[in-house]
């Protein structure tokens, strides 16, 4: 750690930062307090849970990603030691487990992605309400979260096939839940969906990369469970894909 405080303080013009680590690989007590005259103009930063509250607070942050998966329940506003107007970050990656106290914490919030970790942060019993259980986790973390109005996009990081391609489940709950939640969302993404839409009164319309179309059409056609479609998009699709 000395010698990455060596180099940083003679780069003090940093604006990206990314440090990959872990306690076992060095412990975050052996960081020098000094580290935190290093950084000033730090705008974007990745990092474990451990190394926030050395990086973090009293930077001008921008955009701030946190690696963790498996930490403990943590509230970040208390780790960024600041609220309201004084945090400027307006693009947020964060395990599920980690929460703001209140909406005012990120009054710039503009894009936020939660990440569920399922095999250790989560247990949902496989079944035909697997989906549903599993929604309404995503549903319960983010009503965590205050009514944050700033928040344009909203992405939900989670590897579990039964819902992601669950296209009625994900518009029903985009529809309700997560926009009284985010009232100016217009982009949402869970798995390879992504919903748009760019005013208040529009319907929301949903996209797949074509890089994932085949497996997903070739799922939809043969029948698969876990693939619902919503108002025919799929079917669409399907037919479209057919005359390729």
């Amino acid at each position: 750690m000395w010698s990455l405080m060596n180099i940083l303080s003679k780069v003090p013009s940093v604006r990206n930062f990314t440090i990959y680590s872990s306690i076992e690989e060095g412990p975050v007590g052996v960081i020098p307090q000094d580290f935190s005259a290093l950084l000033k103009n730090l705008c974007s930063l990745t990092c474990l849970v451990p190394f926030l509250a050395f990086l973090a607070p009293g930077r001008p942050l921008v955009s701030l990603h946190v690696l963790n998966g498996n930490s403990p329940p943590l509230d970040l506003g208390t780790i960024l030691g600041s609220r309201g107007p004084n945090i400027t970050i307006k693009d947020l990656e964060v395990p599920s487990r980690i929460t703001p106290t209140t909406a005012s914490d990120f009054p710039r919030l503009h894009n936020l992605t939660l990440r569920f970790h399922l095999d250790y942060e989560h247990s949902i019993i496989p079944g035909p309400d697997a989906a549903t259980n599993l929604m309404t986790l995503i549903v319960d973390t983010c009503n965590k979260w205050a009514v944050s109005p700033s928040v344009r996009w909203l992405h939900i990081r989670i590897g579990a096939r039964f819902l992601t391609e669950n296209l009625v489940l994900q518009h029903a709950t985009l529809s309700g839940s997560l926009l009284q939640k985010f009232p100016a969302l217009q982009q949402f993404q869970l798995g390879h969906a992504r919903w748009e839409r760019f005013a208040a009164d529009e319907a929301w319309q949903v996209l797949i990369p074509a890089c994932y179309r085949t497996n997903i059409i070739a799922r939809f056609k043969a029948g698969n469970p876990c693939v619902v479609d919503h108002d025919g998009f799929l079917q669409r699709l399907s037919a479209w894909h057919d005359l390729l």
